[in-house]
This record gives structure tokens, sequence and C-alpha cells, in this order.
């Protein structure tokens, strides 16, 4: 389970470097730690994993890149993680 679940979880990333706008709008976040220099708000987008694999890979484009921000389990403590410092 664990090689298949690896095998998912890269697909997804390939997925999103391949077209990134393809997936759904999640929010807008407007803090991204003391190092960011980018705008102040980024969009934040969201893919979700296939069954049966309850993970959702969230991200943002910076200068048209995607660049991940959390994979988090779709059914636990929903936008925990949204409260970190990136």
């Amino acid at each position: 389970m664990g090689d298949r679940f690896e095998r998912v979880t890269l697909r997804v990333i390939e997925r999103i470097d391949e077209a990134p706008r393809e997936f759904q709008r999640h929010g807008l976040i407007s803090e991204l730690g003391p190092a960011w220099s980018g705008p102040l708000l980024v969009e934040v987008r969201r893919a979700v994993h296939p069954r049966p694999f309850p993970f959702v890979t969230f991200y943002y484009l910076y200068e048209g890149e995607p660049h991940v921000l959390a994979f988090a389990h779709a059914r636990r403590r929903p936008g925990y993680w949204s409260e970190r410092e990136f």
C-alpha cells in the first residue's frame, strides 16, 4: 500500500507540474514567512488524491511555477496546515 501511495502522490505532483491551473482554487493566503519576497496574497490551489487515499496537495503558483505548501489528510482537522509559517 505504501508503494501505491507513493506512486499516486508522485503522479499528482506530475499533474500539478504539467497543468497547475487545472486544479480547483482553495483560497488566498497572505503570509508565507519572513523570507518571502513575492506578492502579498497568493492563490492556493488543491489537488485531491484519488481513492483510496484521502489526501490533498495544497500549492500556490509563483512566477508560473507550482510550489507545494502541504500534503494534508482530507478528513482530519481541516485547515490545520494553513496556520503554519512557511
